[in-house]
């Protein structure tokens, strides 16, 4: 008997076992990430002075570089330091500007020459005439003059010859492609980046207009939206002030060597498309996109029947344009997950944590929430308690309240803790919610983990934790900058202005 209760009790968690796969022998498939999840900001410890070499200060610049200035002769001349203080270009500039990775300047050696820098100093190109300088991202940059726009890569060569674009269009990399786009003129091209020969065109008309976005791989999507002079075969209508106006869209997949594009049936009427290979995006702003690449957030119109009122909504698509997860309504896919979870409001109000399959995974609801903010600690939030009344607090991942909502400004918690005010004075808070006062001011000036401490007329920073990071001896804050997980400020008394490195 005891054998035999022992093989129905083996039998049984096979069964239980197998039950775990599907009928193809498959593991169940576990839910799709499409965000990347970066970990909360370090609490600062230290502050190094930067040497500015006797340099006047100017402002900061990408990756921590400092632009200085000295004034020679009447003649005012430009440089770049290094966090470090080291030289990146010499003071020897009467013009310097800086994109992303890159720089550009005037003058040097040749005083009329206009030359385009890594951000290491390395040389990369020169023109005679006077140039601006945007970083396209993929180690690609463009380069616009007077009249005119190119496109060059990091050794310094024009990968578009032969190519002649005014100053309205904008670049973006693409992989082996290169999306050129003009909102002024309404066109948009697709270029092979090794060839240089045009893929894809497409030019808007009075009636017609396209939205085109990079897939990856050799796909892009198209929306052609036609403008109707009635409901019929409309998909929506909307209501401009003046009376209906009715619209149709059809969107196409785009495969470079195609013979045609693919007709698809999204289901919405897309207004635009945002992933990282967006035209437009900073050098800082694709390296914290934190959509996956092969992922990109569509946002449509939110209809009834087939009138749109305005509001959108948002879903994320795949590399194939296929919708892999609708957001809640209100909610945009420009969601920063910390820890893994992602805190934002919806159409009501209500707090929403999300996760990096963009399920909801808590809801609070008992009021309407605004500026909702989480860098990991807790998810700090303003609500209205009475008509013209609006106050912030924090609440836990759990949904309750930790920090009552009786405070005028709160800062995001950075290492455990935060900033705050109310009646004119200032605290510190911990997750946990006790008040450490501060100081009587009802805005204390903080950046990135630190606040103002205030030695008569003087002031300087100390950390969330009480440590004295610059000493209170400057009269006004001239500047603020974060690379990475370090924080650069510089600090004025006088004429003089002295830049710290904190980490």
């Amino acid at each position: 008997m005891k054998v035999k209760k022992l093989l129905l009790i083996l039998c049984a968690l096979v069964v239980a076992a197998l039950s775990l796969f599907s009928c193809n022998g498959q593991e169940p498939e576990e839910a799709a990430v499409f965000y990347r999840s970066i970990l909360p900001r370090e609490a600062l410890t230290t502050a190094t002075k930067v040497s500015l070499g006797g340099y006047q200060y100017e402002c900061f610049l990408e990756r921590g570089h400092i632009k200085v200035s000295e004034t020679r002769e009447n003649t005012v001349y430009y440089g770049v330091l290094s966090d470090r203080g080291e030289v990146v270009l010499p003071v020897n500039y009467t013009s310097l500007g800086a994109s992303g990775n890159f720089l550009f300047a005037e003058g040097g050696d040749e005083v009329s020459r206009h030359y385009v820098y890594y951000y290491d100093g390395r040389e990369l190109c020169s023109f005679d005439d006077a140039v601006t300088v945007e970083d396209v991202g993929g180690g690609y940059f463009s380069v616009k003059t007077e009249d005119a726009s190119y496109l060059y890569n990091a050794e310094g060569q024009n990968v578009l010859p032969g190519t002649h674009l005014d100053v309205s269009y904008s670049y973006s990399f693409c992989g082996n492609f290169a999306l050129a786009h003009s909102g002024e003129r309404g066109r948009t091209f697709v270029f092979n980046i090794r060839t240089s020969d045009v893929l894809l065109s497409f030019f808007d008309t009075d009636v017609r207009s396209y939205l085109v976005a990079y897939l990856g791989d050799n796909d892009f999507v198209v929306a052609v939206t036609d403008a109707l002079e009635s409901a019929s075969g409309a998909d929506i209508r909307i209501d401009r002030g003046e009376g209906w106006t009715y619209y149709k869209q059809s969107v196409y997949r785009y495969t470079v060597g195609a013979a045609s594009p693919t007709l698809l049936d999204p289901g919405r009427f897309i207004v635009k498309m945002n992933n990282v290979y967006s035209v437009g995006l900073t050098r800082t702003a694709r390296e914290e996109y934190t959509l996956l690449e092969g992922y990109t957030a569509v946002y449509y119109y939110v209809t009834e029947g087939f009138a749109a009122s305005g509001e959108l909504g948002c879903y994320i698509a795949d590399d194939a344009f296929v919708e892999k997860k609708a957001l809640p309504a209100g909610v945009t896919g420009a969601l920063t997950h910390v820890n893994g979870i992602a805190a934002a409001s919806d159409a009501s109000g209500a707090i929403l944590l999300i996760d990096e399959s963009g399920e909801t995974v808590s809801k609070t609801e008992d009021a309407a929430y605004q500026d909702v903010i989480y860098l990991g600690g807790l998810v700090v939030a303003s609500k209205i308690l009475s008509p013209g009344v609006i106050r912030r607090g924090a609440l836990g991942l759990d949904g309750n309240v930790v920090v009552p909502f009786e405070y005028s400004y709160i800062s995001a918690f950075i290492g455990g803790k935060a900033v705050a005010s109310k009646g004119g004075k200032s605290y510190i808070l911990t997750t946990s919610g006790a008040e450490t006062y501060i100081g009587d001011y009802s805005f204390p000036y903080y950046f990135e983990g630190f606040y103002q401490i205030n030695s008569g007329d003087k002031f300087g920073i100390s950390s969330f934790d009480g440590n004295v990071l610059v000493p209170a001896v400057y009269t006004s804050f001239a500047d603020l900058s974060r690379y990475g997980n370090t924080v650069y400020v510089a600090l004025s008394v006088g004429s003089v202005t002295d830049v710290y490195r904190m980490y």
